[in-house]
């Protein structure tokens, strides 16, 4: 009775493992590392960094279980300098990386977001969004502006990760 128990118990475990690994090979990956403050103003990097989180909740969100997203691994949140963008890949798992970056003049902030596919770093859309007013990113909190810009940036992202060919280097690089 007992060896009984314990071959379907290993059965399932060994059933829930094949799963598992189906499943991550079948779902592309994509990793959302932190949006660099370009500014010099160290108030907007409460803005970059919560933008950060909210693309990565949106894109999530907008998956729909086509493909996973990864933002809070500490590799994603080291500063620019020491990020190396195929040991994020290789790290994670994740066939694509967004990056994103704030920048800004008197006036206006710009957010631009790069959708990556790895290993070989193609630029699969860029999102940008301008003449942001400053006033409003610098507002206490900055949820209205961000939700907006982290909603545009995941339905494009969303979009092309869906689209199969997108997906597949193989493919794009006949194109």
């Amino acid at each position: 009775m007992i060896v009984a128990a314990a071959v379907v118990a290993l059965a399932f475990v060994s059933f829930l493992a094949y799963r598992a690994l189906a499943w991550s090979r079948a779902v592309p990956i994509v990793a959302v590392v932190r949006f660099d403050n370009e500014t010099g103003d160290a108030s907007l990097s409460r803005f970059a960094d919560t933008l950060t989180d909210i693309v990565t909740a949106q894109l999530t969100t907008v998956s729909a279980g086509r493909f996973g997203v990864i933002g809070n691994a500490a590799i994603l949140r080291r500063p620019r300098q020491e990020r190396d963008l195929r040991t994020i890949a290789s790290s994670l798992n994740a066939g694509f990386i967004v990056l994103g970056q704030v920048q800004r003049d008197q006036q206006r902030v710009r957010v631009l977001a790069h959708l990556i596919r790895m290993p070989e770093q193609t630029h699969l859309n860029v999102s940008r969004t301008e003449d942001v007013d400053v006033g409003r990113v610098l507002s206490d909190p900055p949820l209205a502006e961000t939700d907006a810009i982290a909603g545009r940036i995941a339905r494009a992202f969303g979009k092309t990760l869906s689209d199969p060919a997108s997906r597949d280097s193989r493919v794009a690089a006949t194109r």
